[in-house]
């Protein structure tokens, strides 16, 4: 019998990074550190800390988004959404509409294309149409950075709803390099198997 993982949302935090008050957290649950991942210099670095037994926290530093993250794993439904709880009650992490403001009145190309890596972190992991619409918005923004940006987003929560849009980047995109990140996007979401929609 293989047991199920749970696995809570990516909750961005507001300060990037952000382990000291992660650690903090940890040390007043008493929550022993089982691994760390990566370096500083890395693109992608990762903290692990035991909360219970079968239920882990991961604090993530994310440097394409400038963005550190935290979720709960476990293989008890109710005791990963309780230590995810106690992660978003303690560390006041961004809400999605938090995130979608930041999208909203983001005037600049450069600053709207973080917003929007931001929100490709936050995303949920299924379908949500508020996020999709406006990491699609990006996708076919006139400025080329913040079409770049937005083809990153979509590599946090791949839904099969963004293909039609790669797959138009991937063939007619003015710009070559972006072409061949559609195309290597498109790629990646073969082989998780996520196809159309």
């Amino acid at each position: 019998m293989t047991s199920r993982e749970f696995r809570t949302s990516r909750m961005v935090l507001r300060q990037h990074p952000a382990e000291e008050a992660v650690a903090e957290l940890a040390d007043k649950n008493s929550w022993p550190l089982v691994e760390e991942l990566g370096s500083a210099s890395e693109s992608r670095r990762e903290v692990v800390w035991q909360a219970w037994v079968g239920t882990t926290v991961h604090y993530v530093e994310d440097q394409p988004s400038s963005s550190s993250y935290i979720y709960a794993k476990g293989d008890q439904p109710n005791l990963t959404t309780s230590t995810g709880g106690t992660l978003e009650e303690e560390l006041k992490p961004w809400r999605l509409l938090d995130l979608w403001r930041r999208v909203d009145v983001a005037k600049d190309p450069v600053r709207l294309g973080l917003a929007l890596l931001k929100l490709g972190v936050g995303a949920p992991y299924t379908y949500e149409e508020g996020t999709f619409e406006r990491i699609q918005r990006g996708l076919t923004h006139q400025d080329e950075r913040t079409r770049d940006m937005s083809l990153w987003a979509t590599t946090y929560s791949p839904w099969p709803e963004y293909r039609p849009t790669l797959e138009d980047i991937a063939a007619y995109d003015p710009v070559p390099t972006l072409r061949e990140r559609a195309s290597l996007t498109l790629e990646a979401y073969d082989a998780a198997g996520v196809d159309g929609s």
